[in-house]
């Protein structure tokens, strides 16, 4: 079984194709809010221009557009809150320039009582992976939106694998016209069973990005983001991870996004939390494909041990 590949949860890429979160929508129970900012990465002067696209309708809203942007060389520039969106909108955004740029999204839940931030794509893929997917979670739900990154409306099918909990479901065929998006709550799928803990798998006749949204309402209120994944790699480098640091510990969670089983090695390095000698030992998972496996630093081996270092998971 070689030549296997992974994705995992753990980096986002700068990028200029960006789907957004909405100005208002209620995923998980909340009212959201978004805002944007954009930064020229040259050493010339940048023209730039944002569209928006609504969901509902799957077209432009014109009269939202933002055109003749001039950023300076390496300047920025935030769009928040984004005053030429009209109230209760929901979609996505595609942001053009003649120079580089990256841009960021950030979301804001319940008047910034949750906050998280992703970044846009430069590029789509016909085939998207989502290595981490809840629904009743200890109080934790995805939701995720998918964009079209392509010239021509896009045919899209998801589905999603239970890891440790929940059942497999496949989301009814999708249209989704190009810059449009279309968003997917998990809290809202009850097929997915009472706990799912999982992935997602999706693909198109066309190239697509994807959001995800990890909202944590009762114990743990957070929200989390992440995009989603166009590939993997038999090797990735996971540079932060913790146990018992603070209060801190981090999670997982690893996608088989080949066409084979594969076996999975975590092996974590040295530790660098000062007066602490625990050296944990490798884990293991077999994964299916499609299939994902999330490892907490907590319990387990990592009770009451504490833990800062990283990790490298492989995969043969």
């Amino acid at each position: 079984m070689t030549g296997r590949k992974l994705s995992i949860a753990a980096a986002l890429l700068l990028a200029t194709a960006l789907t957004v979160a909405p100005r208002a929508q209620a995923q998980s129970g909340l009212t959201y809010t978004s805002g944007i900012q954009v930064q020229n990465l040259s050493d010339q002067q940048a023209t730039v221009q944002i569209e928006f696209y609504r969901e509902d309708t799957q077209a432009i809203e014109t009269t939202a557009t933002i055109s003749g942007e001039i950023l300076a060389p390496n300047a920025n520039k935030t769009y928040f809150p984004l005053a030429s969106v009209p109230s209760g909108f929901k979609g996505s955004a595609v942001i053009t320039s003649n120079q580089p740029v990256a841009a960021i999204t950030n979301l804001l839940g319940n008047n910034g009582a949750y906050a998280g931030s992703a970044t846009g794509l430069t590029a789509g893929s016909t085939n998207v992976g989502l290595p981490l997917i809840m629904r009743g979670n200890s109080g934790f739900n995805t939701f995720f939106s998918v964009q079209n990154a392509g010239t021509a409306p896009a045919t899209v099918n998801i589905s999603y694998t239970p890891g440790s909990d929940g059942n497999p479901l496949n989301e009814p065929a999708v249209t989704i016209a190009p810059g449009a998006s279309r968003t997917f709550d998990q809290g809202a799928r009850p097929e997915l069973g009472d706990k799912f803990i999982g992935s997602a798998s999706i693909t198109s006749d066309q190239p697509l990005v994807a959001m995800v949204s990890q909202v944590g309402t009762t114990v743990f209120k957070s929200l989390l983001m992440y995009d989603g994944f166009s590939g993997g790699s038999t090797s990735i480098s996971a540079p932060l991870i913790m146990a018992n640091n603070n209060g801190f510990f981090t999670g997982l969670s690893i996608q088989n996004v080949g066409a084979k089983a594969t076996r999975v090695t975590v092996t974590y390095g040295a530790n660098t939390a000062p007066g602490s000698s625990f050296q944990p030992a490798s884990q293991t998972l077999i994964l299916n494909p499609r299939e994902s496996g999330a490892l907490i630093q907590n319990g387990g081996q990592w009770a009451g041990k504490t833990f800062v270092g990283s990790a490298t998971i492989t995969s043969a």
